[in-house]
């Protein structure tokens, strides 16, 4: 895996209600690569400005690339299934290379 987070943009996400894997396994998994952050956990958002709500957390890894790990408030295993609008706004964002 660090060979491909060194060459490439990658996200890792999780539903935080998934019961099949756990986001605090992931998060375990993410953190133990042992890539220092350069934005600790922090609250992301969907919504347009004044009624925005918290779509979830993130963490962002200090890579050469992007590295970043977030969860998906409310969500489980299938996250676009459980919460469409913010996996629609988590993707763009990644595609746009928008901060979370």
């Amino acid at each position: 895996m660090p060979k491909i987070i060194e060459q490439f943009r990658v996200l890792i996400y999780s539903g935080d209600f998934d019961a099949q894997i756990p986001h605090t396994g992931t998060e375990e998994w993410t953190r133990g690569l042992g890539y220092n952050e350069s934005a600790s956990w922090h609250p992301w958002y969907v919504g347009v400005e004044g009624a925005s709500s918290v779509a979830g957390y993130a963490v962002e890894y200090d890579v050469p690339t992007e590295f970043t790990f977030l969860t998906v408030k409310a969500a489980g295993h299938m996250v676009p299934t459980f919460k469409p609008a913010e996996a629609l706004a988590m993707v763009t964002r990644f595609v746009r290379g928008e901060p979370y």
